[in-house]
């Protein structure tokens, strides 16, 4: 087994595990219908026998023991004689050795030994009227059981809970593979590239605080991703990156602010461009007091570098600048104008990277104008809930209108 499959069942066991709780309420409700199903629900029944050695071979004697007509005597005369209403009877008659074995069943045990009783004697005066048979013998007397034949609790209860194992199974197989807790393999046997992974970050009290990662191992991740998006193949050194997702939640946001920290620490002038319109925080992240930003330039009808400077805003992070998202309310159809591709040509050259905080491409149109102006684009995809299949139609999508995809980064990994 080489490490990438060993790297799948470790991710898949730590996907299962993490829903411990719901498998451990199916099994427990398994048991509980278990217990509901051979305590309450299943009645008890009883059984009661005989057999008969008749001196009588005779080719139609086989259909005569168990016919029908026998069968409504008997419920005939135990109606009349103890108020039968309900229980079965099965009668079996073997021809070599001669042998007739009566069965009752009812919900009384002794309602059951009465129909094999009765049974019996039915047939002894049919077998003599009809075949004159002499010889009938009970060589196994009738008696009235003490204990239900179809009452077996622990049978039930191993029943419902191999059934409880099935279901957390296919629940398992179901996690695994629809979640997107084999993302990383998915990844590997697609053709987009993979950036790196960011583990899941233990929640701060203040959900500002907790964007940028103080996480020694994550900041380390955040580097090996900045290094593997400058030295991406399809765009060396990219100077505007776009920052987008398949859908809201998966940290877009999250990438964008601790990718500016990294470029920072390293020296470079960075822009940070909050595009994500319906959740736009990168001013508080980075303490910034802002009314204009993107949508008021994108309103606006004429855009100059005067006009971008008025909104872009210096963070107390040195190296780090802000274009918020704004407060004036637009049309998504100017958002996907040439306005966009003017504002990146702008200020370009005022910057060494410039970071797009985007909406999900799946979900807003906001995010195709960048897609198709910018150097490169990252796919951000939440572990565990991001399906490869919306990741590769998210790649086509950007590669539709011109756009150039870097890769792939996994967060909140396990």
């Amino acid at each position: 087994m080489n490490n990438d499959q060993e790297l799948d069942i470790v991710q898949a066991m730590k996907t299962i595990l993490k829903k411990k709780n719901v498998l451990l309420i199916i099994m427990a409700a398994s048991l509980v219908m278990g217990a509901i199903y051979t305590f309450i629900i299943n009645r008890p029944k009883y059984q009661s026998s005989t057999k008969i050695l008749i001196d009588k071979n005779a080719p139609s004697i086989v259909e005569f023991v168990s016919s029908n007509d026998i069968v409504n005597e008997v419920a005939i005369g135990l109606n009349k004689s103890i108020g039968y209403v309900q229980g079965a009877t099965k009668v079996t008659f073997d021809a070599k050795t001669m042998l007739v074995t009566i069965t009752g069943s009812s919900k009384n045990n002794k309602e059951a030994y009465n129909i094999v009783v009765k049974y019996s004697e039915v047939l002894k005066t049919r077998l003599e009227n009809t075949y004159g048979v002499n010889t009938y013998t009970a060589i196994e007397q009738p008696q009235i059981a003490t204990s239900a034949y179809n009452i077996t609790h622990t049978k039930d209860l191993i029943m419902f809970m191999v059934a409880g194992i099935v279901v957390c199974g296919v629940y398992g197989i179901f996690l695994i593979t629809f979640s997107g807790s084999n993302i990383f393999s998915a990844i590997e046997n697609s053709k987009i590239t993979f950036l790196g992974k960011i583990d899941k970050e233990e929640k701060a009290k203040s959900k500002v605080k907790s964007y940028i990662s103080k996480n020694e191992k994550i900041v380390a991740q955040i580097k090996r991703i900045m290094t593997n998006i400058e030295l991406n193949k399809r765009v060396t050194r990219p100077k505007s990156i776009l920052v987008t997702s398949t859908n809201y939640g998966a940290g877009g946001t999250y990438l964008v602010s601790n990718l500016a920290m990294r470029y920072s620490k390293s020296g470079k002038r960075v822009l940070v461009i909050d595009s994500n319109f319906e959740k736009g925080i990168i001013h508080k992240i980075f303490n910034i007091d802002t009314e204009k930003g993107l949508t008021d330039l994108i309103a606006s009808k004429h855009i100059n570098i005067d006009k971008i400077a008025e909104v872009i805003k210096q963070s107390p992070i040195s190296n780090i600048y802000v274009l918020p998202c704004g407060e004036e309310m637009v049309d998504e159809e100017l958002l996907i104008t040439e306005k966009i591709n003017q504002i990146i040509g702008l200020v370009k050259n005022q910057f060494d990277v410039i970071l797009i905080d985007g909406e999900p491409i799946l979900k807003q149109i906001t995010a195709y104008g960048w897609a198709s102006g910018v150097n490169a684009t990252v796919i951000v995809a939440e572990y565990s809930k991001t399906r490869i299949e919306d990741i590769m139609r998210a790649k086509k999508t950007i590669e539709d209108i011109n756009g150039r995809v870097s890769g792939v980064v996994v967060n909140k990994a396990e």
